[in-house]
């Protein structure tokens, strides 16, 4: 997909738009996303992502990559603006990463993600700048919600950041805010 997308959801009572992507606004579906991209600039209120702005199922994102920026409310990832329990495998983000001034949870890669037993995150990268008003940026993950309690390898493998990040709270060149977790390697 290319082209630049902006939402606005008369249907939210807050007048806010929410869920919105490059390629899919709210993902639910077991299937899981391989071999695409996006690429044009994504801006939305909440859950807002380069490729998915909300991928909410324990699938996969394998061989996927977004580029251009990404603007707007907490919620805010290069590839994917929220994801609490999905894999990713082998993906890139290039574009800065610029949520509201009170917006949290902002990633070069991924905003929010969370990682159940055995779900990972390898063979990721993101090049864009992060610049959160508020809490939890990361130049791969803004906020990473580890639950991999067995020890089934390290969460987060083969994965770099080389933009600049900044926050008001829990800001880090690879991870903002790590929850948990097995390791990184």
């Amino acid at each position: 997909a290319s082209g630049n997308v902006t939402v606005v959801d008369s249907r939210n009572s807050s007048g806010t738009s929410q869920t919105v992507g490059g390629l899919v606004g709210y993902m639910s579906s077991p299937s899981g996303i391989s071999d695409a991209t996006a690429q044009g600039n994504v801006s939305g209120n909440y859950m807002v992502g380069g490729l998915v702005g909300n991928f909410s199922t324990t699938s996969t994102l394998s061989n996927v990559s977004a580029s251009g920026n990404v603007s707007g409310g907490s919620y805010a990832g290069g590839l994917v603006g929220y994801a609490p329990s999905g894999a990713v495998q082998t993906a890139t983000a290039s574009g800065n990463v610029t949520p509201g001034s009170n917006a949290s949870y902002a990633g070069g890669l991924i905003g929010f993600a969370g990682l159940p037993n055995g779900q990972s995150i390898a063979d990721a990268h993101a090049t864009g700048s992060v610049a959160s008003g508020a809490s939890y940026a990361g130049g791969l993950i803004g906020y990473l919600n580890d639950t991999n309690t067995t020890g089934q390898g390290p969460a987060v493998a083969n994965s770099s950041a080389s933009g600049s990040v900044s926050a008001t709270y829990a800001a880090g060149g690879l991870v903002g805010y790590w929850n948990w977790g097995a390791g990184s390697s």
